[in-house]
This record gives C-alpha cells, sequence and structure tokens, in this order.
C-alpha cells in the first residue's frame, strides 16, 4: 500500500515526474521577467511586453508575482486538479452545457468591461462615417463599407448602426452612441468564439490536462480584445479565422465534410479579404480529400514548400518589378523611405523600428506557445498530412506579418496579425496529435499561466480609459517622426476627439499642437484657435495663440524662402487665413489679459511686409481700423475679399455677415458653404447656412434642412461662448427644422 501511494505521489509531482521540469520553466521565467522589466522602461519600444506599467501598483506587482509564479512547479497541482475537475463536470452534462454558459458569461464579461476608446487602427475614422451615416450627413462610402477589404463587416456595421438609430426612444440613451454597433458586434463574435474554443479543444486532444491547457491558450490570446468593443473591422473576421482552422482540421482528419471549411473560408474572405491567405490550405484539403494516389504523393513536404517557395519568388519578383520596394503600397512595406517631402515614410520593412516591432509581436501573439515548439518534433511531425497543411497557414499568414504595409507602425497595427497567433495554436496542435501525454501536462501547464497572466493586463490596460490613453500617447511617440505625416496625425486625431468628447480642453490642445507641428493643415490651425478661445486663463490663450502664429510664420517663411506658394502643409493662401483668424481673434480679446493693441499691431505689421495689397489682408487690417475709430468697413473690400476667401470659419462667418445685411444672400450662402465644406466640423457655420438660406427668395428649403440637420447632429460644432446665446441658437435650429418638417408635411 506504502509503494501505490508513492507512485501516486510522483504522478502528482512535477518535480519527482519530469526531470528538469524547472528547466522546461526557464524560458517563460524569462517571459514574466522580460514583462516586469518592460514596465519599468514603457516609453521605450517594448510594447508587446509593457502592459504591466498601465496599471495600479497593486494590479501590476500581483500580476507580476502571478507570471513568476505560473513559471515555476508551485502552481502545477492547482492546474491539474482544476483540469480533471472541468473534464469530470463537463462529462455528467450534456456537450453543450459548458460551453454556452461560459459564453454566456463572457458575454456579460465583453459588455460590462466594453471599451470606451477607439485608439488603436482606424476607430475614429469609422465612427465619424457611421455617425455621419446614421445622421443623413454626407459620408464616405468606400471606407464605411470598407469594399476593398472588409465588405462584409462594413455592411454589416453600418446596417446594426442604422437599426439602433433608428430604434433608439431617447436621444441620450446608450444605444445612441457610434460605438454601440461595434459593442454589440464584438459581444456576439466573442461569444460564437468562445463555443469554438471549447469544440476546438475537445475534437483536438482527449487528455483533460492538455484539452484544458489548449482551451486556456485560444481563450486568452491578444485577439479577444476585439470582444471588448474594439473599434475596428478585424472581430468578425478573427472568429471566422478560427472556424475556418478549427473546420479545416476536423475535414483533414476526415471527420466532417469539405464543404464546411469551404464555407468558413469563403464567410472569414468576406469579413476580411486577408483571408484569401488561408486559400492554399484549402486548395490542399481539394487534393487530399478528392485527389486519391495522386493527391497524397503531391502532399509531401518537398513538394509543398517547393510551391510555397515560388509563390514566395514570383511575389519577391513583383515587389521589385512593380515598384511596391521603392514607392510602398497599401500591401508591402517598402525598402527605402517614400512619400512626399515633409511626410516620408521612414517606416520600411528593414528598418530597426520595423524589425524591433516584429520582435514585440511575437511576444504580444506567440510568447506561450513558442517556448513549447522547441520540444516538439517538428521535422518528424511534417510528414503528417494535417501538420503540414497547418504549417501552409502559418507560412501564409506569416507573410503578413512580416510584409504587410503597417501603415501606423505595428505598435498601431497589431490586430493585423491576431490570426496568426490563432495559426500557430493549430500548427502546435498538429505537432501534438498522438504525442505521450506524461510529458506534456506540465509543459501546457507552463503556457497556459503564461497566457492567462500576459492577458490580464493586456485586457485591463485597453478597457480602463485612464491608462489606454497614457500608453496610446506613448505609442504614438514611438513613431510619429517615422510614418507619413497623415499617418503620424490619424492618431493625434485620434486623441483630439477624445479629449473634445470628455471636454478636456489643455488635453485637445495638446493633440492639435501635435498634429501642427506634424504638418499644420489649415483645418488643423482653425481647430486650435477654436479651443484656444475655449481657455478661461488670458495668459494660457496668449500662448496658444503665440504656438499658432509662430508655426504659421515658419512655414510662410519657408515658401518665402524657397519662392513657392504650396508645401505639403497646404497652400499659401489657407495659412495666411489661419494667420488672419489669429489676429482678427486676438483683436477682439484686446481688453483681455495678455492680448493688447500692441500685440496685434506687431503681427498685423508681419503680414503687411508679406500681404500688403491682398484682399483678405486689406480686409483684416480694415476690421481693426474700424472697431477702433468707429468707422464702416466699404463694401466693395467685401466683395473682393469674398472672391478670394479659401475657408476659414472666422473670416466667412464675418463676410457673410456683411453681404447678408446688404441682401446679397447668394454670395453670402457661397463664402459660407466654401468654408463648411472644409469645416464640416464647425456646424455654427451650417446654422448660418441655413438662416441665410431661409431669407432668399425662393427659400431653399431642402437645403436648410440639410444645414439643420447637420447642426443638431452636432451641436458641439456650435461654438459660441456665451451658452445662453449658444442655447438659443439650437433652440432656433429645432424649431425652424420642425416648421420645415410640418410645411412638408402640409
Amino acid at each position: 500500500m506504502g509503494e501505490s501511494r508513492k507512485k501516486i505521489k510522483a504522478r502528482g509531482n512535477p518535480q519527482v515526474r519530469e526531470n528538469g521540469s524547472w528547466i522546461a520553466a526557464l524560458p517563460f521565467l524569462a517571459i514574466a521577467l522580460l514583462r516586469i522589466g518592460a514596465a519599468f522602461v514603457p516609453e521605450a519600444r517594448v510594447w508587446g511586453l509593457h502592459a504591466l506599467a498601465y496599471l495600479p501598483l497593486w494590479a501590476a506587482v500581483l500580476l507580476g508575482a502571478a507570471g513568476l509564479l505560473f513559471a515555476t512547479p508551485l502552481l502545477y497541482r492547482i492546474f491539474s486538479w482544476k483540469a480533471r475537475t472541468f473534464l469530470a463536470v463537463s462529462s455528467t452534462a450534456p456537450a453543450w452545457l459548458w460551453p454556452v454558459l461560459m459564453a454566456v458569461i463572457a458575454g456579460a464579461l465583453f459588455w460590462v468591461f466594453r471599451m470606451q476608446t477607439y485608439f488603436l487602427g482606424d476607430g475614429a475614422v469609422y465612427l465619424a462615417e457611421i455617425y455621419r451615416y446614421t445622421s443623413g450627413l454626407p459620408y464616405v462610402h468606400d471606407v464605411l463599407f470598407s469594399t476593398w477589404s472588409a465588405p462584409l463587416t462594413g455592411a454589416g456595421i453600418a446596417t446594426l448602426a442604422m437599426y439602433l438609430s433608428k430604434s433608439v426612444t431617447e436621444p441620450g440613451s446608450l444605444m445612441a452612441y457610434t460605438q454601440s454597433a461595434f459593442w454589440l458586434s464584438g459581444l456576439v463574435a466573442g461569444m460564437a468564439y468562445i463555443l469554438l474554443s471549447f469544440t476546438a479543444a475537445r475534437r483536438m486532444f482527449r487528455d483533460a490536462e492538455l484539452r484544458f491547457g489548449f482551451l486556456i491558450l485560444l481563450l486568452f490570446t491578444p485577439g479577444v480584445l476585439f470582444f471588448f468593443g474594439y473599434v475596428e473591422y478585424y472581430t468578425l473576421f478573427f472568429t471566422t479565422g478560427l472556424a475556418y482552422f478549427l473546420t479545416l482540421t476536423l475535414a483533414v482528419r476526415g471527420q466532417i465534410s469539405v464543404a464546411w471549411p469551404a464555407a468558413a473560408f469563403v464567410l472569414m474572405c468576406a469579413f476580411h479579404l486577408m483571408g484569401v491567405l488561408a486559400l492554399p490550405s484549402l486548395l490542399l484539403l481539394v487534393v487530399l480529400r478528392f485527389g486519391g494516389d495522386a493527391g497524397r504523393r503531391l502532399l509531401k513536404p518537398a513538394v509543398v514548400f517547393s510551391a510555397i517557395g515560388a509563390v514566395l519568388i514570383a511575389a519577391g519578383v513583383y515587389y521589385f518589378a512593380s515598384g511596391i520596394a521603392w514607392d510602398g503600397s497599401r500591401v508591402a512595406l517598402a525598402l527605402q523611405p517614400f512619400g512626399s517631402e515633409g511626410a516620408v515614410q521612414q517606416y520600411t520593412l528593414l528598418s530597426g523600428w520595423h524589425l524591433v516591432d516584429v520582435l514585440n509581436l511575437l511576444f504580444l501573439l506567440a510568447a506561450p506557445v513558442v517556448p513549447l515548439l522547441f520540444f516538439l518534433p517538428l521535422r518528424e511531425k511534417l510528414r503528417d498530412t494535417e501538420m503540414l497543411i497547418a504549417i501552409t497557414n502559418l507560412v501564409f499568414f506569416s507573410f503578413l506579418l512580416f510584409f504587410g504595409y503597417t501603415c501606423f507602425g505595428m505598435a498601431r497595427d497589431w490586430d493585423v496579425n491576431t490570426l496568426w497567433a490563432v495559426a500557430l495554436l493549430f500548427v502546435f496542435a498538429a505537432a501534438m496529435r498522438d504525442v505521450r501525454p506524461d510529458a506534456w501536462r506540465y509543459r501546457m501547464y507552463l503556457a497556459a499561466g503564461a497566457a492567462m497572466t500576459a492577458l490580464l493586463p493586456w485586457i485591463a490596460v485597453n478597457v480602463t480609459t485612464d491608462a489606454s490613453v497614457t500608453r496610446f500617447r506613448q505609442i504614438m511617440a514611438l513613431d510619429d517622426r517615422h510614418l507619413t505625416g497623415d499617418f503620424a496625425l490619424n492618431g493625434y486625431e485620434h486623441l483630439r476627439k477624445y479629449y473634445r468628447s470628455v471636454g478636456d480642453v489643455e488635453g485637445t490642445l495638446w493633440a492639435i499642437r501635435k498634429k501642427i507641428e506634424m504638418v499644420g493643415y489649415q483645418s488643423d490651425y482653425s481647430a486650435y484657435l477654436t479651443e484656444a478661445l475655449k481657455l478661461q486663463d488670458g495668459v494660457k490663450m496668449r500662448e496658444a495663440f503665440d504656438f499658432a502664429t509662430s508655426q504659421l510664420r515658419t512655414r510662410l517663411g519657408e515658401m518665402e524662402r524657397r519662392g513657392v506658394d504650396t508645401l505639403y502643409a497646404g497652400h499659401r493662401s489657407a495659412l495666411l487665413e489661419r494667420y488672419y483668424e489669429c489676429v482678427l481673434e486676438s483683436h477682439f480679446r484686446s481688453s483681455t489679459p495678455g492680448f493688447s493693441a500692441a500685440y496685434v499691431d506687431d503681427h498685423i505689421a508681419w503680414l503687411r511686409e508679406r500681404a500688403s495689397g491682398e484682399p483678405l489682408f486689406r480686409l483684416v487690417e480694415s476690421r481693426i481700423n474700424a472697431d477702433r475709430h468707429g468707422t464702416e468697413m466699404p463694401l466693395a473690400l467685401v466683395e473682393a475679399a469674398a472672391r478670394e476667401f479659401y475657408g476659414s470659419p472666422t473670416l466667412a462667418l464675418g463676410i457673410a455677415a456683411v453681404l447678408s445685411h446688404s441682401g446679397q444672400f447668394a454670395d453670402a450662402v457661397d463664402v459660407l458653404q466654401r468654408s463648411f465644406t472644409r469645416n464640416p466640423e464647425t456646424s455654427l457655420l451650417a446654422l448660418y447656412l441655413a438662416e441665410t438660406e431661409l431669407k432668399m427668395q425662393p427659400q431653399r428649403l431642402t437645403d436648410a434642412e440639410a444645414h439643420l440637420r447637420a447642426v443638431l447632429a452636432n451641436p458641439e460644432g456650435v461654438t459660441i461662448q456665451n451658452e445662453g446665446e449658444r442655447a438659443r441658437l439650437l433652440q432656433w435650429a429645432a424649431d425652424m427644422l420642425k416648421r420645415i418638417e410640418e410645411s412638408r408635411g402640409e
């Protein structure tokens, strides 16, 4: 009896059962230490490891310690007990019960902890188009519906968003938010992913601990973040990707029809065209199932890898022959910097930044699995058809991982490659087929522990707004000088919209200031000025004005030195208009601390040397003199300025007011419309457009209605400092829209 107990004890203790258990743990211990170390330097290029840095100290210490503990044999018995208990409980109930129950619980978690931010990728761009689409405003069809990349996802999100917007009964309700479609679709996709993960673990492994460990690896992969309302078009693709890999494996084993992976493949590609990378594996399955003896002879490592090599060589020839290697594309990174002067893409294929980011991505996506592969006889397993087909998927998705055009930098474009991690798990599952479980239970525990302690801080950081903001600001700083201007601005625009949505004026100014420093489009100066005027401190407002005018002087001076009228940032006339805006707003606040008439005169003197004969400068100078001396501006001067006007909201409102007062309503509408087209967020322009269109004879009711809707859809764009006056204007817009609708009804 005593001897029997010793044997039992030996089986339950990995230190006794498996010689060198601490050696097996060393890679996982190293990964845990790297994650802790990265938390001390989060601003460095360690974004695949640094999540602990953004958590409260107690949480970071707890999860860091858990990572170290799971990288030792100390918690193995708990893992083993949980696995066997779970298997025992599951075996006493219907096979569908536990997966469904877990999916429901997970769905609740996805909803409760849904993301409020939308920084990574094209999040804010999609939200803006959804907002316009559901509000009846003009939108960019190819962006919203993503026609050439994610057609079914785009159509599904847009349709769901429109349905939610129409079902809203109260404007302030939760479902009125533009993110609702992503929250709900992510929840549903996540529940489906849970069900598929349980099925995969059950069908891939018989042993309780291996099954439990593989389930954890599937459930604790970084792509699970999608299900918390991640604003991008990869969520449904990610879930159907798992469905494809699972059905492909089962079809290779002859357990289901080829029709299942074929259908999953079509659906995956419809959700995102990146799914076409899985086509070779589907073709190999067809050869296997329908090619007979000849087909089986073709499914040899030498033949398959020769074919993959031929594809890679052909792609390489096209890469160089087409010029992508030098000029870049929307598919692959270039080898050398490219782009317009002032906005060069230096984040290239072999740049140090990209190579380090590839390493970061591997840590983020695959750190728990890669150490396991070193214990597997992969070369011997390649003779197995299932392994060969799984490797094919991994190879083609690896092409995307390394060569894919991650235009925002991989720290922001990590989501493009999330399915690579799932492909790797199915390579691992294929390699684990027919292995002796005793030698692998402990290793699976190590990997599962590493996955859990890596994912929890990753999720926590991204669903916690303040932590997400801090992390994103540091990620932007990594690459804002390596990317083309527009791609760099994309991230700061996300931050601007976030800060503006929470009423953080100084945060908004910081984000716009970064945009101006990066490129300096004319619209950024107008947005900057609008936010600066909200500052209560006159000195801070003056500092903001000084920054804007200094940047404008630098760019205008550069044009003057080079003898050109256009830079990447825009045309000289557009930048001059922004300078005029600053001067006029400074003039209106001459009595505010920090401003003075002398301050305005200094700027006028600088401008006079460069634009003294131009109609818009003469208009600004005349307006300042008229205010100071109580005189009228000549109407002819206003009319001349209207013809030269480009798009400044401040100038547009001033010019239109004079033209409208003199009865020139059509000209006033023309000026306001030009400005509104270039500044669609300034709905104050739309309000005065509607007012002027209603004064015309005959009235332009259709145009006025559209502009009133634009005002009410974006009340924040009515930039009036006096809240009482602002409320009056918004009420007028609502009343006029109601009258127009009633008149149409009659």
